[in-house]
């Protein structure tokens, strides 16, 4: 195998197919994830629960309690009955819809206003709630009944008042039974309490005001309407007589004589025309078969007709016929035609069939005589009828008008006896005392309040403010669109190199390192000490290594780090890189590409010496442009100074390299259009830093779809910055890739 054949990408290689498996679903993993989201965001939910515990205190410490007291009132289906017998009232046709106008009727305006008219209440504005006369009484039903609806519509009273006692009132039905609950509530328990009485007194009470009012004005309406109808009655009556005698009208069990003949003429003139049907029938059948001297079809005839009689000559005549011509059927098929007998019988068979249409005329012509006897009848009658007609279209002219004056009195006289049945029932019904309703139960004095429920709303406020912090923590997952775990980079399709933790978390002793300051006492630059802390995480660095070689074996191997953001951790993490080659023995060679930001030239190089753009524009060598940090790690500085343009070029860097075992490249943040992307044909591979939580996924996907050749050569990613203590709540192998990481 040749070195080049070992620098094919390993992401690359496909495996066998027979080594594929098809993807299979794990519940658990779903599971794993949603637990996971729990136990990162519970804090939330926990921080809602409390907001919600001190909201239900406030609240509870500022709201008023209300007390609630109710009433019953049965419909009682038996009274309903009986008033429907007495009153001739119309039962209803469905309960539920009966009881729901009941309800609409407690919750009427009216109602209301004869409760507060009943109690004599007030609103008082200071106290913003509703108080009782001092001197108030149960209130009479004798005197609520004498209070019609009329006069407290137009009664004076506060519509605060009635629109804040029809609040405190609530009516329904009890399950599916016809009992409908009254329910009042103040803040007041006395006031509840009368409340819930009055309303069903009032109830009552308007039940029996309503029948009065409406059988009393009906009855003073129907008294006037029964006199009018009366005169109308008797005048109508009257007229019908005098139409009769003026026209000389006669009739029999409600019929004129006239039309009665008619109606007989009309039958006989039915049957006559029928007879003579039957006849023409019976003469167009027997022709036929006489003119085509047919004897089969008269023997037919005879045979199947009902009024040829059973002795009749022609009967005796078929008879024959029929034994002579079976005789001779009978001899040819014995014997033969040739036989002696059979012209006999032929002679014999042509005789009965002379003799049988001779007696066949002789038939059909009293036949025809009896179509004649019938057609004249028929004429006859038809005449008759005709004169019967106009006798009768005269008299039927005549009562047309009869019958309109006798609908008229037949109409009054309809109406008056039904309005005077009403009005008799409207007086009886106005000393009527009985309703549908009834109470069942009494309005009882309230010790508990109904609100506020302490426990109802502590619990409510405590789900819905953990609801919230939930959902609040929900919503940061679904948005979290950032680098939190390592299958957040192979989602992509890239390869994970490791974690490095967030300074000072994973390393609480700072090791001492060749890149400190001369003097012990004075803090390490941030570069140098965060390179420190990179440099325990070994195996990360291993794992970055691997992935280098694998890139590209040999010698001369150029490798980038990028990130997508400014990043400290990115420039440490190539110097790391960079010592950890040189420690091994190679000659690396470390470059500061990022003028924007310079944190290596910042930490490693003097302010006044050669840089890259020196070195590119050959103003200075290579090996004079370079610092010497470690024995085999050399350093070139980036270019300063604000609106200078990136001096590094593609040619210059794979030159360079010619002189080093290794070349590291720490390149400014990448994009679609990067340093990065220009440099791709001189680097083998390059390292891409993301930092956790921080760092936008779509970037990544961006740069690599605009970039193509950084794509093909990216070694991996490596996550930095992370929180150890959260990390292990998005990544369930955290605990074996932190030890595989830092070597603990």
């Amino acid at each position: 195998m040749t070195i080049e054949r070992a620098n094919l990408d390993y992401r690359t290689m496909a495996a066998p197919a027979v080594l594929q498996e098809p993807p299979v679903y794990e519940p658990a993993s779903d599971i794993t994830r949603i637990l996971g989201v729990v136990r990162r965001r519970y804090k939330l939910a926990l921080a809602g629960a409390a907001v919600g515990a001190m909201l239900a205190v406030g609240f509870l410490s500022v709201i008023e309690p209300t007390y609630r007291s109710s009433i019953r009132i049965l419909l009682d289906r038996e009274r309903t009955k009986l008033l429907t017998e007495i009153s001739g009232e119309q039962a209803p046709d469905s309960v539920d819809e009966y009881i729901a106008t009941q309800i609409a009727v407690i919750s009427s305006d009216i109602v209301a206003r004869r409760v507060v008219h009943n109690l004599g209440l007030r609103w008082d504005p200071d106290a913003r709630r509703l108080v009782l006369p001092p001197d108030t009484a149960p209130a009479q039903s004798d005197r609520e009944a004498r209070v019609t609806s009329e006069f407290l519509a137009t009664a004076e009273t506060d519509p605060a008042v009635v629109g804040v006692v029809q609040g405190t009132m609530a009516a329904y039905q009890v399950d599916k039974s016809l009992v409908i609950e009254i329910a009042t509530s103040d803040h007041d328990p006395e006031i509840a309490q009368k409340l819930a009485t009055a309303y069903g007194q009032a109830y009552i009470t308007d039940q029996l005001s309503a029948r009065f009012e409406a059988t009393k004005n009906a009855g003073v309406w129907l008294e006037e309407r029964i006199n009018t109808l009366r005169e109308q009655s008797l005048e109508a009556s009257a007229a019908v007589e005098r139409f009769r005698a003026e026209n000389n009208l006669v009739s029999t069990d409600g019929r004129l004589v006239s039309d009665q003949a008619l109606g007989s003429l009309n039958e006989q003139l039915i049957q006559a025309r029928l007879a003579v049907t039957r006849a023409a029938a019976k003469v167009g059948v027997f022709r036929a078969a006489v003119d085509g001297n047919d004897v089969d079809e008269v023997i037919s005839i005879v045979g199947s007709s009902t009024e040829i009689a059973e002795n009749a000559p022609i009967r005796q005549m078929r008879s024959d016929y029929l034994q002579v011509s079976n005789r001779a059927r009978d001899v040819t098929a014995r014997w033969g035609e040739d036989n002696e007998q059979l012209p006999i019988l032929t002679a014999e068979v042509e005789r009965q069939g002379q003799m049988i249409l001779a007696e066949a005329r002789r038939i059909l012509a009293g036949y025809e005589s009896e179509l004649r006897t019938a057609e004249t009848e028929a004429d006859a009658t038809a005449s008759a009828v005709a004169s019967a007609t106009g006798r009768s279209q005269a008299d039927n002219s005549t009562l047309v008008a009869l019958r309109s004056l006798e609908q008229r009195a037949s109409s009054y006289n309809a109406l008056y006896q039904d309005y005077l049945a009403r009005y008799q029932e409207a007086v009886q019904q106005q000393t009527l005392s009985l309703t549908t309703g009834r109470l069942i139960s009494a309005a009882e004095m309230p010790d508990l309040p109904v609100f506020p429920n302490k426990k109802v709303i502590l619990a409510f406020l405590l789900l819905l403010g953990a609801g919230a912090g939930g959902a609040i923590g929900v919503a940061r997952e679904l948005l979290d669109r950032t680098f939190r775990s390592r299958s957040d980079v192979e989602q992509l399709g890239l390869d994970f190199l490791g974690y490095i933790p967030r300074s000072g978390e994973a390393v609480r002793r700072l090791r001492l390192s060749p890149f400190r300051r001369k003097r012990p006492a004075e803090a390490a630059d941030p570069v140098t000490r965060r390179a420190a802390e990179i440099g325990e995480a070994a195996a990360t660095l291993e794992t970055t290594r691997i992935g280098i070689e694998i890139r590209r074996r040999g010698s001369n191997r150029v490798v980038a780090l990028l990130s997508l953001e400014p990043s400290l951790t990115r420039a440490s993490l190539a110097l790391a890189l960079a010592a950890r080659e040189a420690r091994t023995g190679r000659r690396v060679l470390l470059i500061d590409a990022d003028t924007g930001g310079r944190r290596l030239s910042q930490a490693l190089a003097r302010e006044d010496g050669p840089t890259v753009a020196d070195v590119s524009a050959n103003r200075v060598p290579l090996s004079d442009a370079v610092r010497q940090i470690e024995p085999n790690l050399a350093f070139l500085a980036a270019a300063g100074g604000q609106g200078t343009a990136a001096p590094l070029a593609a040619d210059a860097l794979k030159l360079w390299a010619m002189d080093y075992d290794m070349v590291v490249v720490d390149l400014p943040p990448a994009g679609p259009i990067s340093e990065a992307r220009s440099l791709a044909s001189a680097i083998d591979g390059f390292v891409c830093a993301v930092e956790w939580g921080q760092t936008p996924r779509h970037l990544l996907a961006g740069m690599l779809q605009a970039s193509p050749n950084v794509e093909a050569k990216m070694v991996g990613v490596v996550v930095t910055d992370v929180n150890l203590h959260q990390q292990r709540l998005y990544d369930p192998d955290f605990a074996r890739t932190l030890r595989r990481t830092t070597g603990t």
